[in-house]
């Protein structure tokens, strides 16, 4: 295979998948990227460690021991951050080492999510993978099983006592297709994990969480060997968050490290959790409604790979 010419002097050289995330083999519209929209669900059960949920960095320390699994097995020219020249290419390849740009200025996203939900006393802990992607779920699997058990520094900063790690089941189910919800006068996100833009408040620039979802949804299309063409680029996609009214509630910040004291680095954090309620005219165009449906999976807005904007979608429905 050719090597794909470089988007710009921040891209790298493309393997196998890179080249196949360049080069999507149909243009598609929101409605048919729900319906193939493909996803590996694995979900782990950890006992007794429920309290841990409210640390909102424990779903980055568990990608990053998950990372650190995936690297045991990956090829010498991937943990180079060059491609994998392996047939397949390594699990670290696909879902951890970055695949370079997907246009100037976009990089190509982690076809993946974490998540932690309580269960009783019991923790889930979730992995999401999208697309292609599911080729490397049996990988995932292991690498993932090992991390939980050896690897993650539960404790954080939180000073919670934590029980030994034991893993009272596990769960994975593979499906295909998203479907869009239905019409309404408005869309309200309840988020799960805390929201967040670089740089920014989110209440002070909520179009950007619109257009930045779209971006992550063409991205996340190239998993899918598709493309949503210009219908979803950056112009499109700002008429749509322009034509639309956000309003939040019930918010407050939240604060946190990222990083991990075992790594002995950390990064200060903070996002926002409530809920945003998205109306206005623009809501009758059906792309909204699947753009958020599609979002409630794969999450909005920054630092989605370690595992903020997740939300809950619920809608205000038109009277009949």
């Amino acid at each position: 295979m050719p090597p794909t010419p470089l988007r710009d002097r921040a891209d790298k050289p493309k393997g196998e998948i890179g080249a196949r995330l360049d080069s999507p083999a149909h243009v598609v519209d929101a409605a048919t990227l729900a319906a193939i929209w493909r996803q590996g669900i694995v979900t782990w059960r950890l006992g007794g460690l429920a309290p841990l949920i409210t640390d909102a960095g424990l779903p980055g320390r568990i990608r990053g021991a998950f990372g650190g699994r995936l690297s045991a097995s990956a090829s010498i020219q991937s943990l180079a951050d060059a491609p994998c020249p392996w047939t397949p290419p390594c699990a670290f390849e696909a879902l951890w080492r970055k695949q370079g740009r997907m246009n100037a200025g976009f990089d190509h996203a982690s076809p993946w999510v974490v998540s932690v939900d309580p269960l009783h006393n019991d923790l889930n802990v979730t992995l999401t993978l999208f697309g292609f992607a599911g080729d490397w779920l049996a990988a995932a699997v292991e690498a993932m099983t090992a991390a939980l058990v050896h690897d993650v520094d539960w404790r954080g900063q939180t000073g919670l006592f934590v029980p030994r790690i034991d893993i009272v089941g596990r769960h994975l189910v593979e499906s295909e297709g998203i479907a869009p919800p239905p019409t309404a006068e408005s869309f309200i996100l309840e988020f799960l994990s805390p929201l967040v833009l670089t740089g920014v408040d989110p209440r002070e620039r909520p179009m950007s969480l619109v257009t930045g979802l779209g971006q992550r949804l063409e991205a996340l299309a190239r998993w899918h060997d598709v493309t949503l063409g210009e219908s979803f680029g950056r112009p499109a996609l700002a008429v749509y968050a322009r034509a639309l009214e956000y309003r939040f509630g019930n918010c407050h910040i939240v604060r946190w490290t990222r990083g991990s004291r075992r790594q002995d680095r950390a990064i200060p954090m903070h996002g926002l959790l409530g809920e945003l309620e998205i109306g206005g005219g623009g809501t009758s165009d059906l792309n909204i409604g699947i753009m958020l449906a599609l979002g409630a999976t794969c999450h909005i807005g920054g630092d989605a790979a370690f595992g903020c904007g997740r939300y809950a979608l619920g809608v205000a429905r038109l009277d009949p």
